[in-house]
C-alpha cells in the first residue's frame, strides 16, 4: 500500500469515527491551499464542526515505534500545524491511528509538553526519510473521544426548542 493510500485510509477511519459522535466532517485533503489574495497557508486533513464549534484535524496513519513506544511526524509538518492554528484561530487536533484501529492524539497547543526526546534536542533524525522528526510517547496521547468531550455538549445542554433559536419576527 502506498503512503498516500495508507494516509487516506487513516483519514477515512478518523472522519467516520468523529462523525459517529454527532460532528460533521469535511475532507479538506491536507495539501497547501491558497487564499483569495495569494498567500498560502497549510491546511489540515479534516475540518470538523458541530455544536457551535469548529476545528481542524491532521491525521497520521502509522505504527508506534516498538523500540521507543512513541509515534510522530515530520518536524516541518509539526511547525506547519502550529502556524496553521495561529493563522486560522481555530484549534487543531493531531490524531494518529495504526493497524490496531485505535485513534489517539492531542490538541496541537498541548503537543510541546509531550515531545518524547527533550534533551538536548527535541528532534530526531529519520534516516529512512532523511528528515527531522518530532515524536510523542504513545502513553501520553489520549483517545480521540476523551479529547473531543469538551466539544460535544451533554444531552441536558441540547434540549433547546427550535423556536428558541430564532427571533420572533412578528413582534
Amino acid at each position: 500500500m502506498t503512503h498516500y493510500a495508507k494516509g487516506y485510509q487513516g483519514e477515512e477511519l478518523v472522519a467516520r469515527s468523529i462523525g459517529r459522535l454527532g460532528l460533521k466532517v469535511i475532507y479538506v485533503g491536507g495539501a497547501v491551499k491558497y487564499t483569495i489574495d495569494g498567500p498560502t497557508f497549510f491546511c489540515s486533513d479534516l475540518l470538523v464542526y458541530g455544536y457551535g464549534r469548529s476545528f481542524f484535524v491532521q491525521v497520521k496513519h502509522k505504527e508506534v515505534r516498538r523500540k521507543y513506544g512513541d509515534t510522530g511526524l515530520e518536524e516541518y509538518q509539526y511547525n506547519n500545524l502550529l502556524k496553521h492554528q495561529s493563522n486560522t484561530g481555530l484549534s487543531t487536533l493531531l490524531l494518529f491511528t495504526d493497524k490496531s484501529g485505535q485513534i489517539y492524539g492531542h490538541w496541537v497547543v498541548e503537543l510541546h509538553r509531550l515531545i518524547s526526546c527533550q534533551h538536548p534536542d527535541p528532534r530526531a533524525w529519520n534516516k529512512e526519510d532523511e528528515c527531522w522528526m518530532i515524536y510523542f510517547h504513545r502513553n501520553l496521547l489520549q483517545d480521540y473521544r476523551v479529547l473531543l468531550e469538551s466539544h460535544i455538549p451533554q444531552p441536558s445542554q441540547t434540549n433547546l426548542k427550535l423556536e428558541e433559536l430564532f427571533w420572533d419576527v412578528k413582534s
